[in-house]
């Protein structure tokens, strides 16, 4: 699922918010990408595989190396408007 430009711009200024490191750890460059959503399932109990609940994740990658972080969506507060997206109501 990818961010349109009101999530890139909300993700961004979360990131700004929380002073989140400019200097890629590995790397030290300062070239960052948001890259398209994440939803890891998880897995608990550990016979479940599929249908279960899902994290949803937000990548940030390094443009020089390729080091990725990842945020948690909800705590960005992005869960309520793609969980609407899901159900065919965008965000107001």
């Amino acid at each position: 699922m990818a961010l349109d430009q009101q999530y890139e711009q909300q993700v961004q200024a979360w990131l700004q918010t929380k002073q989140v490191v400019h200097a890629c750890p590995a790397c030290q460059a300062e070239d960052w990408v948001i890259l398209e959503l994440i939803e890891a399932p998880v897995r608990w109990p550990p016979e479940l595989h599929s249908g279960g609940p899902e994290f949803l994740m937000v990548p940030r990658g390094c443009r020089n190396c390729g080091y990725l972080m990842f945020f948690s969506a909800a705590k960005i507060g992005l869960h309520n408007g793609l969980d609407a997206d899901r159900h065919g109501h965008g965000p107001d």
